[in-house]
């Protein structure tokens, strides 16, 4: 079992940062550990403005966590060229750099693309048998307007409404 002692020598060596996170995400830690967290900070002499800082920070974070799954969205033509280009070896690279920069939603979009794609010709080749090429392109472009148009009305929508939720479960937390 863990003693004050023992979190008092670990607390000791954390940042001013670190503390503060600990009494921010208080519901992961137990009251022992917050209330050590508390004392650190107090001992150390904390001032407002470092106070405020790290919470301008966390707002930041926030608006980059919103941004790369909900506002920063793939643009039309990127849509299409992950549809056309749907092979993984063709792809990769693309999404590798999407999950890198942390763009969750584009690569979620970048993936649903790529299979819709592959869905798609797969379809218009089955369909087409015995008619000629254009049919075929017709076909798969149509399914792309398809899978665009689910795209941006219930995918997109769906995912708004996971942060809503995950937005009203923490604020209901804090208070």
């Amino acid at each position: 079992m863990v003693t004050k002692e023992d979190l008092q020598s670990k607390y000791d060596k954390l940042s001013t940062e670190e503390l503060l996170r600990i009494i921010d995400d208080k519901h992961s830690y137990t009251d022992l550990a917050v209330s050590v967290a508390i004392s650190e900070l107090a001992r150390r002499n904390v001032m407002e403005e470092e106070i405020i800082n790290y919470k301008a920070k966390q707002m930041d974070e926030l608006q980059q966590y919103v941004r790369a799954n909900v506002v920063d969205y793939l643009k039309v033509w990127q849509k299409v060229l992950y549809y056309v280009f749907f092979l993984p070896i063709l792809n990769f690279p693309f999404k590798r750099n999407l999950a890198e920069d942390g763009y969750v939603l584009k690569l979620k979009q970048a993936t649903y693309y790529s299979w819709t794609g592959f869905l798609g010709l797969l379809l218009a080749g089955v369909l087409t048998i015995g008619t000629g090429n254009i049919t075929a392109l017709l076909i798969w472009s149509v399914v792309f307007i398809i899978a665009y148009i689910y795209d941006e009305q219930f995918n997109r929508q769906k995912l708004i409404n996971k942060l809503k939720r995950i937005f009203t479960q923490e604020l209901k937390d804090e208070d």
